[in-house]
């Protein structure tokens, strides 16, 4: 068997014990696996081999719960990572194509299992090129770039078209690699100058894009680096991305919902307290949404907007949520930005202003608020703080109306923190919502 080809349950092994033998090569539940889902991962430049970047990526996409399977796809030239980078377009292309008809291949042995595109660096290239190569009626159920090396400035529409659900471009602006090296070699797609890598942070929309663009942007989910992700193993480098810790927390569950995965486990909750946002989710069902109308204001900038807060999947563990924001000073047809977002049931009480124990918080007196003709009596709360919230921002002074029947159970808020640093501003209120019902046993 090509060791670039091997099954998840082998990758790991393979990298340690490279040179030994008696490793399988296959996961005992291979054959099961392999009808919920497939991953084809295309590694970075200098990779795919018996040594690769993949780091924890088979392990954490296991503990995370994806029930499906995978390979490293082999498009690497062989030679070493300056060769895999500057390798042409059309070497490039040919092997996005030889990809493409495995997962072709795959799509009809396995009628309705989804096919996961991802690439780490040079790898993302491939990736992106492979979604063009996509033939009609067949296509690819979601991406996700790693600190991708193809061009910001890259238009994505023709690969967009044959995504269903995301792409998912995890950046960030600290990246060594993509910060200094790539300028020198240029770009994975073979662009040189002054155009940044895209994992630096994130594609740019074409200029004066047409509504078919938009439409298809919509669904590109721009993840920057964070610093509470270093906890996990990802401290904003190239690579570390793949830390196994990283990939159960902030990968798997996003592609675990695609494929009817069991129930996350939980870890263990000692030190931990109830998310409040998990908690004002938790009595509602997937495909709730709230829509909010209001205004954010940030570098200067006061933008309108409607942010419409859907809840994408749910498990014990945590669930996530997207957020698509609309401008409304501006063609409000098409979201201006997507975030997806994971909260976790049980966290540390640092991690969230109103169970941080430095928080001051006030009761407010509690206000009617109608949405869609019925009238709630939602209690508020006003909260201060100086810590750091991975969704709330630093230094914030918040207030906000609850309403535990509506989806998000927020109502109205106000919120003033930092963000990198910078003044932001947010003032909104609910003024539509959809509830869809728990199903029965989830």
């Amino acid at each position: 068997m090509n060791p670039r080809h091997l099954p998840w349950g082998s990758l790991v092994c393979v990298v340690l014990l490279a040179a030994l033998t008696g490793c399988e090569f296959t996961s005992p539940d291979r054959e099961v696996r392999m009808t919920r889902g497939y991953i084809y991962y295309c590694d970075g430049a200098g990779g795919g081999g018996l040594l690769n970047w993949s780091g924890g990526l088979s392990r954490g996409l296991k503990e995370g719960g994806y029930p499906g399977d995978g390979e490293i796809f082999a498009w690497n030239t062989g030679l070493g990572v300056v060769p895999d980078q500057k390798a042409s377009v059309g070497y490039k292309r040919g092997k996005a194509r030889e990809m493409v008809q495995k997962a072709v291949a795959y799509s009809r042995e396995h009628p309705g299992a989804p096919v996961t595109f991802m690439g780490l660096s040079a790898g993302t290239t491939v990736l992106v090129f492979g979604l063009e190569e996509m033939p009609s009626g067949t296509r690819i159920e979601d991406a996700v770039l790693f600190g991708a090396s193809i061009s910001s400035t890259y238009d994505l529409t023709r690969a967009l078209r044959n995504l269903n659900g995301r792409m998912y471009v995890f950046t960030s602006s600290t990246d060594p690699v993509l910060g200094f090296l790539v300028p020198m070699a240029g770009t994975a797609d073979r662009q040189s100058g002054d155009v940044p890598s895209a994992g630096l942070r994130g594609f740019r929309m074409p200029y004066r894009a047409s509504a078919e663009t938009r439409r298809q942007y919509a669904k590109v989910v721009t993840i920057p680096w964070r610093p509470e992700f270093a906890r996990l193993g990802y401290s904003g480098g190239h690579t570390d991305v793949l830390s196994d810790r990283f990939v159960a927390a902030h990968i798997a569950p996003r592609l675990a919902e695609k494929v009817g995965a069991a129930p996350a486990a939980l870890a263990s909750t000692a030190g931990k307290v109830r998310n409040p946002d998990y908690e004002r989710w938790a009595k509602f069902g997937v495909g709730s949404y709230s829509i909010v109308h209001g205004y954010q204001e940030h570098r200067g900038v006061r933008t309108p907007l409607r942010l419409k807060v859907t809840l994408k999947s749910k498990s014990p563990a945590r669930l996530l949520v997207d957020r698509e924001f609309y401008l409304t000073d501006r063609d409000a047809t098409f979201p201006a930005q997507v975030q997806s977002l994971i909260a976790e049931a049980w966290i540390d009480p640092t991690h969230h202003p109103s169970t941080h124990p430095g928080s001051k918080i006030r009761d407010l007196q509690a206000k009617r608020v109608t949405v869609k003709g019925r009238t709630f009596t939602c209690p508020g709360r006003s909260i201060v703080s100086a810590g750091s919230f991975p969704q709330w921002g630093s230094n914030l002074a918040a207030m906000g109306y609850r309403c535990p029947d509506l989806p998000s159970g927020l109502v109205e808020l106000k919120l003033n923190s930092h963000f990198q640093e910078e003044p932001f501003t947010f003032d909104g209120r609910v003024v539509d919502f959809m509830i869809v019902p728990e199903r029965s046993g989830s």
